[in-house]
C-alpha cells in the first residue's frame, strides 16, 4: 500500500493493515490479529533496466509493394540496411525517448523487467527488392514438360500407331451384304484406317504448350523476376540488474521474482529516469525505496 516509506515505524501498521485485509477476505476476524514482534527498516538501492533493440525479418512474394516500402537491390542489402538501422536507432534522441516512454508509462515503469520482448510497431519498416527468377533464367517461360520442348505429343486417339480400328466394320474387315459377308468397303479388309486426328503421323500439336515448346514459369508467373516485400518487426528486449551490495540476498530474490508486481502495487517506490550507458546504449535507472523486515503476529 502507498506510503512515503521514510520512517520504519510506519511498517508494522502498514503490514498489520494488509494482513487484516487478507484475513477478512477469508472469513477470519481481523481484530484478533495482533503484532507480537517486528523489526524492519527502509532499504534504498539502485537498479537498471537495459533496453536493447531486436529485429525480425519476414519476406514474402508480392506483385506490387506498397509505396512506403524502401526499394533495395537484393536480400543481402536488406539484411545490411536493417542491421545499420537497428544500430542507428538508439543514437536518435526521438527514438530513445519513444523506447524509454514505452516502459516508463507502464504501471511498473519497466522495473524488474528481464528478458521481456516488447513489440514497437511505430518503428516497423518495410523493404522491397526484385530478383531475376532462377527457375526460368529471367525468361518468364520454361520448357514444356509434356512434350519436352518438342512441340508435339503422341496422338491421343491412335496412341502413336497412326491408324485406328475401322469404325464401319468395327475392326472385323468384313460387312454383312445382300449375299452374306463381304469385304469392308472402307478399310478393304485391313481392319484399320488412317488416324484422322493426326493425319496418320502418330503425333499432334502439344495441347499444353499449344505447339510453342514452352509454358509460363509458375515460380515468377511469367514475369521473369520475383518481387519480395520484407517486413522488419522491431522489438525491445530488456535486461534487469540491481545493486546487490546494499540489500540482503532475500530482498534481491523477492525483487527479481516479483519486482514488477511490487512496483505496480506501490510496495516499492521508484524514481526512474532515462540514462545513456557508457557504450552509448539506452537504459532506465531507478532509485528505489522499499520496506524490509521480519514480523511475528498472533491470532
Amino acid at each position: 500500500m502507498e506510503s512515503n516509506l521514510t520512517d520504519p515505524k510506519e511498517l508494522p501498521p502498514m503490514a498489520l493493515k494488509k494482513i487484516r485485509a487478507v484475513c477478512k477476505g477469508n472469513g477470519a476476524e481481523p481484530d484478533a490479529i495482533q503484532i507480537k514482534s517486528s523489526r524492519g527498516k527502509i532499504l534504498k538501492c539502485q537498479a537498471i533496466t537495459h533496453i536493447e533493440l531486436q529485429k525480425e525479418l519476414k519476406a514474402k512474394k508480392t506483385k506490387a509493394p506498397p509505396k512506403s516500402a524502401q526499394l533495395l537491390e537484393n536480400a543481402k542489402q536488406v539484411s545490411e540496411i536493417t542491421e545499420k538501422w537497428i544500430e542507428g536507432a538508439l543514437k536518435n534522441e526521438e527514438t530513445r525517448k519513444l523506447l524509454a516512454n514505452i516502459l516508463l508509462k507502464r504501471d511498473d515503469q519497466g522495473f524488474s523487467s528481464h528478458g521481456e520482448i516488447i513489440p514497437v510497431k511505430n518503428l516497423n519498416q518495410q523493404y522491397a527488392y526484385h530478383e531475376s527468377c532462377t527457375a526460368c533464367n529471367a525468361r518468364g517461360t520454361v520448357t514444356c514438360q509434356n512434350c519436352s520442348g518438342h512441340r508435339q505429343e503422341r496422338c491421343r486417339q491412335c496412341h502413336g500407331q497412326r491408324a485406328i480400328p475401322c469404325q464401319q466394320c468395327h475392326g472385323s474387315g468384313t460387312m454383312q451384304g445382300p449375299n452374306g459377308p463381304q469385304q469392308c468397303t472402307r478399310c478393304h479388309g485391313r481392319r484399320q484406317v488412317g488416324c484422322n486426328l493426326c493425319q496418320s503421323t502418330g503425333v499432334t500439336v502439344c495441347q499444353l504448350c499449344k505447339g510453342t515448346g514452352t509454358v509460363k514459369c509458375h515460380a515468377c508467373n511469367g514475369a521473369g523476376g520475383i518481387t519480395y516485400l520484407t517486413l522488419m518487426d522491431v522489438h525491445i528486449k530488456t535486461l534487469f540488474e540491481i545493486d546487490r551490495s546494499e540489500i540482503p540476498p532475500t530482498a534481491v530474490g523477492s525483487i527479481e521474482k516479483e519486482g514488477q508486481k511490487l512496483a505496480r502495487q506501490k510496495h516499492i517506490q521508484l524514481n526512474a529516469q532515462q540514462v545513456k550507458r557508457d557504450d552509448g546504449g539506452l537504459a532506465l535507472q531507478y532509485d528505489i525505496t522499499f520496506p524490509y523486515g521480519e514480523m511475528e503476529i498472533t491470532i
